[in-house]
């Protein structure tokens, strides 16, 4: 009879717990920017992970400077985007479907942010913008959204609003670096990690048989 090879349960115990911390770095739900975000649809830059993506940290550089992150959204009527603010001034909030076709913009501060309320997305892939105030998204038929500041958010309105994004004008000038955080609702990553928790725990059984 063949002898069974039983392992002490310490072992098992410290082997499980080195499975699950190197699975944890793909279940984080906050997205730091990894270097410059891009500022249209061809460098947008996708967040990588699992679950739930709450929130998004960044910083524009300039008063140049537009962040674009695409994000997922599995359950709309739940789905909502706040960026911080304190004063109007601070960066604005956009938010386009993948096509490039604007949805929702606002630049009013209320109740310390800038947000996209419920209702305002379907279900799909959507790309968030940070811009500085006063920037405009423009498509090859003009601005997006007309230049009417202090409206609160609203669907695209201005003459380019049929076509998708294709550049950015205008800003007021923000001084160095501004950091940025965008809070989430009903939202998930754009982009999904490879999840080790099969592999780690296939591993763990093939040694404890």
């Amino acid at each position: 009879m063949t002898k069974l090879n039983h392992r002490r349960p310490a072992a098992l115990l410290a082997a499980l717990i080195l499975a699950v911390t190197a699975a944890t770095p793909s279940l984080a739900q906050v997205w730091n920017e990894a270097g410059d975000a891009g500022d249209l649809p061809w460098s947008v830059q996708t967040p990588a992970g699992l679950y739930a993506l709450n929130q998004i940290n960044g910083a524009l550089q300039s008063d140049s400077d537009v962040d674009l992150y695409c994000i997922e959204v599995l359950n709309p009527p739940a789905f909502s985007a706040s960026l911080q603010c304190a004063v109007a001034a601070d960066p604005s909030i956009w938010i386009f479907h993948f096509t490039g076709l604007g949805v929702r913009h606002n630049d009013v501060c209320a109740f310390a942010g800038k947000t996209i309320p419920l209702g305002a997305v379907g279900f799909g892939t959507y790309y968030v913008a940070v811009a500085p105030f006063g920037r405009q998204a423009a498509s090859s038929s003009g601005d997006i959204w007309q230049n009417a500041l202090f409206t609160g958010p609203r669907a695209p309105d201005g003459p380019g609003a049929a076509n998708n994004l294709q550049s950015w004008s205008g800003a007021v000038a923000i001084p160095g670096v501004t950091p940025y955080t965008i809070n989430f609702t009903g939202a998930s990553y754009c982009g999904t990690a490879v999840p080790e928790e099969a592999h780690s725990w296939g591993t763990m059984k093939a040694q404890y048989r």
